[in-house]
């Protein structure tokens, strides 16, 4: 217990086991105790889909076609989110873990989690030499790293995902274009750990995957090539 802690209540208590006696007036006792876990250090990065001015026009703006994602890990879910500054077509007031119709401008998401844990992470969009940029710092191929396997990478008319246990509770894969246009979504059972995926319909070309657990997400890219 803490230390002299002699009343019915203690607060700002760190992670461990805490134990308790309570006497009575006639000196009969009884004891019990808890142990508070500490949740991983909450932690946002930035991915992101970058492409050339003029790849694709949004409301007339040229050059506002980028798509962020905030890959968040650690704290206690959920999470909540604030971009800055928003987007071209949404204005400033972003709250979801994805940005899209970024022009080419420095972002910073702010997450906070459910105890009120605050992290952040910056970028520089900035316009790329050529063909679209795919931004997956944390997995960033997916070929036998961090617990996933895509294969055979680049893929035919099926991609096959192999995942290790991670995280708690995987809950849902989600496939995005060069676009950052959502092409596929699934939702997984806790305990799969190997999903196929139809990429038949898709055009050759890059893509990026995002696997999501409850409290943590893994990025990365798959290319298609027929």
């Amino acid at each position: 217990m803490p230390a002299a802690g002699t009343t019915d209540s203690a607060s700002g208590l760190i992670a461990g086991t805490y134990s308790v006696t309570v006497t009575d007036s006639d000196g009969n006792t009884a004891s019990g105790a808890i142990t508070i876990h500490q949740p991983a250090a909450l932690t946002v990065s930035i991915d992101s889909i970058v492409v050339p001015p003029c790849f694709r026009t949004t409301s007339g703006v040229c050059g506002c076609a980028n798509t962020l994602w905030a890959v968040v890990s650690g704290g206690t879910p959920p999470y909540s989110y604030l971009w800055s500054p928003g987007s071209s077509s949404a204005g400033s007031s972003v709250t979801s873990d994805t940005l899209m119709y970024a022009c080419y401008l420095e972002f910073t998401v702010i997450v906070s989690d459910s105890n009120n844990c605050v992290s952040s992470d910056s970028l520089n969009v900035e316009i790329p030499n050529s063909g679209p940029i795919i931004n997956a710092s944390a997995v960033g191929q997916l070929r036998n790293t961090s617990g996933i396997n895509t294969y055979p990478n680049p893929a035919n008319n099926q991609l096959n995902i192999s995942i290790d246990p991670w995280g708690a509770g995987i809950k849902s894969i989600a496939v995005y274009d060069m676009l950052g246009g959502k092409v596929f979504e699934q939702q997984l059972n806790s305990n799969e750990r190997l999903i196929a995926i139809d990429v038949s319909g898709f055009a050759n070309g890059d893509y990026l995957l995002r696997i999501i657990s409850d409290d943590s997400q893994k990025t990365g890219y798959f290319s298609i090539s027929r």
